[in-house]
C-alpha cells in the first residue's frame, strides 16, 4: 500500500488537463501549477491525498454542471482518478460489527 505522501503518477491527456485547468472553478492553485509544470508526455504526480482532494473538486463540479457534455467529461475523469485511488486499497475489506450489549 502506498503512503499518503507518496507521489502517484497518472497520465492525463491534453483534453483532461484542459478540462481541469479551464473548467474547474474551485480547486487549489497548487494543482494547476503542477499540471502546467508537467510536460504533456509525462504523467502528472500528486500525493494520494492531493488526488483525493482533486477528485472531490471534480465531483462537485460535475454535480453542478448544466452542460451534459461537460458533466460527461468530468464524470469520465472522475472515474479514471477513482480507479487510481482504488488500486491503492487492500483487496479485501473487513467490517466488524458489534452486537447488542457489546461495548
Amino acid at each position: 500500500m502506498k503512503k499518503p505522501e507518496q507521489k502517484v503518477p497518472l497520465a492525463l491527456t491534453e483534453a483532461e488537463r484542459k478540462l481541469i485547468l479551464d473548467d474547474l472553478m474551485y480547486f487549489e492553485e497548487q494543482y494547476a501549477s503542477v499540471i502546467r509544470a508537467t510536460p504533456t508526455d509525462q504523467p502528472v504526480r500528486f500525493a494520494l491525498d492531493d488526488w483525493k482532494n482533486l477528485i472531490g473538486c471534480i465531483a462537485a463540479e460535475a454535480n453542478q454542471a448544466r452542460d451534459k457534455r461537460l458533466k460527461k467529461e468530468l464524470d469520465r475523469l472522475h472515474a479514471r482518478i477513482r480507479s487510481l485511488l482504488e488500486d491503492d486499497k487492500p483487496l479485501t475489506t473487513l467490517k466488524i460489527y458489534r452486537g447488542a450489549g457489546e461495548g
